[in-house]
């Protein structure tokens, strides 16, 4: 099976008890760049670091973005990429060109 809802339908969802997020195998955020301060992506991330879902046993989440930061230097993008990996616990795949 499979929800497609918004960040901020599946918080409300959350909040309500409707939904269990032990049942999931997959979270997709698209747009994950937005998973800063408090955007409805970060409340989700939260809920599932707080059920302790952040094992092998709980659910995997991948994060898409087609523009992960934005900045004026390199040092100031790789920061707020290294920022944003550091929030999922994850790392960069990327093509090799």
């Amino acid at each position: 099976d499979v929800l497609v809802v918004t960040a901020g339908c599946l918080v409300s969802m959350l909040e309500r008890e409707q939904l269990d997020l032990r049942l999931f195998c997959t979270i997709v955020v698209d747009e994950c760049h937005h998973t800063t301060g408090g955007h409805n992506y970060m409340l989700v991330l939260k809920e599932v670091e707080s059920e302790g879902l952040l094992t092998k046993l709980g659910p995997r989440i991948l994060g898409l973005t087609a523009s992960p930061v934005s900045a004026n230097t390199f040092k100031a993008a790789k920061t707020k990429l290294e920022n944003l990996c550091a929030i999922f616990g994850a790392g960069i795949l990327y093509p090799d060109v």
